[in-house]
C-alpha cells in the first residue's frame, strides 16, 4: 500500500482537523489519514450545512441550509451551471430553488486562501 507522503503536513495546521473524502481518496489510506486527523468521512452535517466533496443531489438540497463542496474546480457557482434548469416545471417555475443553495470552496478558486462561514452566507 502505497500511503500519501503529504499526510505530515497535517500536523502545520491548527485545530481539529476531519476531512471528507473525495473522489480521488483511497479507502485504504484511511488508517494512515487518521493518524493526523480528527476524523474522515463522506459528507459532514455543520451548523446546517452539508459539508461535501463532491455536490450533493439538489433533490436533497433542501433539508440543509446550503452544501458546501470543492468538486467543481472550473466554476465557482453551481447555479451557473444547468441545475437550475433541470429541475422546473412545464412553467419553467422551480421545483427544487438550488440558488444560493451550493458554496464552492474550492482552493484553487479561493486562491489558497480559507473563507469563514459568515462569508458564505
Amino acid at each position: 500500500m502505497e500511503t500519501n507522503k503529504y499526510y505530515f503536513k497535517l500536523d502545520l495546521l491548527n485545530g481539529d482537523k476531519k476531512v471528507v473524502l473525495g473522489n480521488h481518496d483511497k479507502w485504504q489510506d484511511v488508517p494512515e489519514l487518521l493518524k493526523y486527523v480528527k476524523g474522515v468521512s463522506g459528507m459532514v452535517d455543520y451548523k446546517g450545512y452539508a459539508l461535501t466533496h463532491s455536490p450533493i443531489h439538489p433533490s436533497e438540497i433542501g433539508q440543509y441550509i446550503g452544501n458546501i463542496h470543492a468538486h467543481i474546480h472550473h466554476n465557482n457557482k453551481l447555479a451557473d451551471m444547468d441545475v437550475n434548469r433541470m429541475y422546473t416545471d412545464k412553467e419553467n417555475n422551480p421545483i427544487i430553488n438550488t440558488k444560493g443553495k451550493y458554496h464552492n470552496v474550492d482552493a484553487y478558486l479561493l486562491d489558497f486562501k480559507p473563507v469563514i462561514l459568515q462569508q458564505l452566507k
